[in-house]
């Protein structure tokens, strides 16, 4: 579903020009929409975090990208920092770290090189498991994640239903307007719905 989202912000929000700081500024005065278009634009550099924090589940890592860059953009005064974008990942490093020890608990990080190798001479690497059947806490959220966006949770309308099911087949909008003998314009508003129910879940907060 998060991915989803990701794809409705990029089939639904309009390619503008407006350099990141007036982006965050419009969202500071209540054009919530703009997040998602400063969601495609900061996607890349998401990206960078996620593979970083491979260990930990993609969706969770994700979901942290999305909440810390919706509170930075609220948060952030120009005059106190130059640049959102240095701003936001000086924030979302600290934001992951300290999901990171949340998670880890008592177990101790040990960094293993993938040249070491144990008393028989055997490469290290071939005996790690896989760390998140270790951490049944970090499986346990994201499936509470992924439960909480279904369309019953996000009640969504008959229309909104199918846009999403065609959206992770991979459908255009055109596609989906032919096969629903609706408007573009109809399916395109359909997909606005969508991506601003999905964007409510995602940041948990009653007010965006």
């Amino acid at each position: 579903m998060l991915i989803t989202y990701l794809t409705l912000c990029e089939k639904s929000s309009p390619y503008v020009v407006m350099t990141l700081e007036e982006i965050v500024y419009e969202i500071q005065n209540g054009n919530l929409d703009c997040f998602d278009t400063l969601v495609v634009r900061m996607q890349n550099g998401m990206e960078v975090y996620i593979r970083k924090y491979y260990y930990i589940e993609r969706a969770i890592v994700y979901q942290q990208c999305l909440i810390t860059l919706y509170e930075t953009a609220l948060n952030y005064k120009k005059e106190r920092n130059d640049s959102f974008e240095r701003y936001y990942y000086h924030m979302l490093k600290f934001a992951l770290l300290n999901m990171m020890k949340q998670n880890k608990g008592s177990r101790d990080v040990e960094e293993i090189s993938i040249d070491m190798v144990d008393r028989y001479d055997r490469p290290v690497a071939e005996h790690i498991v896989d760390v998140n059947a270790l951490r049944p806490e970090v499986m346990s959220e994201y499936y509470a994640l992924t439960d909480a966006l279904t369309p019953a949770n996000l009640k969504l309308s008959l229309l909104e239903s199918k846009v999403l099911d065609y959206v992770q087949d991979g459908l255009s909008v055109k596609a989906m307007a032919l096969l629903e003998d609706e408007s573009i314009k109809t399916i395109q508003n359909a997909i606005v719905r969508l991506r601003r129910k999905i964007r409510k879940h995602l940041l948990d907060d009653g007010d965006v």
